[in-house]
């Protein structure tokens, strides 16, 4: 993913870690640096990143907090390649308006959020919730080994960082954040979308990948887990704002597994 030039404040150097295993090679790029909220575009200057998403994505308004440097590719020397990053997962956000059980919530947000725009009206005829379905940018009945998964090997590889976040003008949380592990005999990518809505629902997307070195191909599995508040149960309510324990409680409503192939990558 290109990125234009970036805003005076943000330029600190960022994290870069790379690992490299059998023909694959991990480069993560961390910073805390998060997308300015207005245009600092300077006289015969690139485009600032600012305008760059406002240009790319057909929301009407970006989360809170973007954080626009933080990527993490996986390339083979094949030439296959699978890339995460906040921009693309941002294109994934629905552009219609959401409807069902949020909309009671919906004109409460666009209040609230028309209070920090500075004179600009905010408006819910989009996903206001960021709930994007992205899976990474590039059908099997297999579903990922988690056995294999729980064996004890050394990690060589990992990282762990945000894509974006939103508080949902104080009504809740929606964050998509990345974890990545690689050990001797593959590696294994967890892509989470959380979203709370409070007093409404709480939803968990989740996109898993795991590829192990030895075979030609990896599994993609792609969940949704989905309650209202008003179905959970002592324990569940317990652990709504504790994100790996709500993941680990509720039950998968739909479930998707692709197999990757090194060609398709």
């Amino acid at each position: 993913m290109e990125t234009p030039s970036g805003s005076t404040e943000n330029r600190l150097l960022p994290e870069v870690e790379t690992f490299e295993r059998q023909g694959w090679r991990f480069t993560a790029i961390r910073h805390k640096a998060i997308l300015p909220s207005t245009c600092f575009c300077g006289k015969n200057q690139p485009v600032c990143v600012y305008c760059h998403y406002e240009e790319q994505l057909k929301i009407a308004v970006l989360p809170e907090m973007i954080f626009f440097k933080n990527s993490l590719q996986i390339e083979h020397h094949s030439g296959a390649r699978i890339e995460f990053n906040p921009l693309d997962a941002l294109r994934e956000v629905p552009s219609a308006a959401i409807s069902g059980y949020c909309v009671a919530a919906t004109e409460v947000w666009t209040k609230a959020r028309s209070q920090c725009l500075h004179g600009k009206t905010a408006t819910a005829n989009y996903d206001w919730t960021f709930s994007s379905s992205y899976k990474g940018t590039y059908p099997s009945s297999e579903g990922i080994d988690y056995n294999s998964l729980r064996i004890r090997e050394p990690i060589e590889f990992y990282q762990s960082f945000p894509l974006y976040e939103d508080e949902l003008s104080d009504h809740g949380c929606s964050m998509m954040d990345l974890k990545c592990r690689s050990m001797p005999s593959g590696f294994f990518v967890l892509l989470r979308l959380y979203l709370r809505i409070d007093k409404v629902v709480v939803r968990v997307l989740e996109c898993r990948l795991h590829w192990r070195f030895a075979s030609n191909y990896g599994l993609r599995e792609y969940t949704l887990k989905e309650k209202s508040f008003r179905d959970l149960n002592v324990t569940e309510r317990a652990a709504v704002m504790k994100i790996d324990e709500i993941s680990s409680l509720l039950e998968p409503v739909v479930i998707s597994r692709e197999r990757v192939d090194l060609r398709e990558s």
